[in-house]
């Protein structure tokens, strides 16, 4: 004989109570306000045991909010690997200037000693 697994009971307002503030959601006040806002927008309906019954609107609604989510993600995934590369870019373009700014340097102290030692243009900037 197999044993089947049942879904979860639904929440009780208690439940969604306490799952409310554990996530500071509302406050003592608005809590109560909140939980009447779902039933008369008809997301839920209250059965035996104060427990909240998701409506069609109300599984509806989560499934478009989950949706939006995740395309939300998707996205942010998108953006900070956007932002990582762009950082990147503007590392190695930093890394490029600064390199740039000690060749000039180093070309102008060459110069300078070339010009004392009376060596040739050439041989400096070879070794740059």
């Amino acid at each position: 004989m197999e044993k089947q697994t049942s879904p979860p009971d639904y929440l009780s307002e208690a439940e969604l109570i306490s799952l409310m503030e554990k996530h500071c959601i509302g406050t003592d006040a608005s809590i109560p306000v909140h939980i009447n806002n779902i039933c008369e927008r008809n997301y839920v309906t209250v059965s035996g045991g104060r427990r909240l019954k998701p409506t069609t609107l109300g599984v509806v609604l989560v499934h478009g909010y989950q949706k939006v989510c995740q395309l939300a993600l998707a996205k942010l995934s998108d953006c900070r690997h956007l932002v990582s590369m762009k950082i990147i870019i503007i590392i190695k373009s930093h890394v490029m200037e600064i390199h740039r700014l000690i060749c000039e340097e180093i070309i102008k102290r060459n110069l300078l000693s070339a010009v004392d030692a009376g060596q040739s243009l050439a041989y400096h900037l070879d070794h740059c």
